[in-house]
């Protein structure tokens, strides 16, 4: 934004291969949770939000859930486990 060719943080530079490991890294992460969300809203009936919350939740090791996860059918489960 600023037109700099280097990421400064303090005084430091950040390396370029670093900005972009971490952003591919992130596009990953995101693709990732989109696709198995929609597969999530494919094979089970649910509300979109419980649904995207138990997928993020089981991506990031949160722990945390709505409790639907015991009702889920078998390949949303297996969805869930792969995650």
């Amino acid at each position: 934004i600023t037109g700099k060719k280097n990421v400064e943080v303090g005084k430091r530079t950040i390396p370029t291969d670093t900005i972009n490991r971490v952003f591919s890294i992130v596009v990953f992460a995101i693709f990732y949770n989109a696709i198995c969300i929609f597969l999530l809203s494919i094979v089970q009936g649910a509300d979109i939000r419980e649904l995207v919350f138990e997928q993020i939740s089981a991506f990031a090791t949160v722990g945390l859930s709505n409790g639907i996860t015991a009702s889920l059918n078998d390949y949303a489960k297996g969805i869930i486990i792969l995650t």
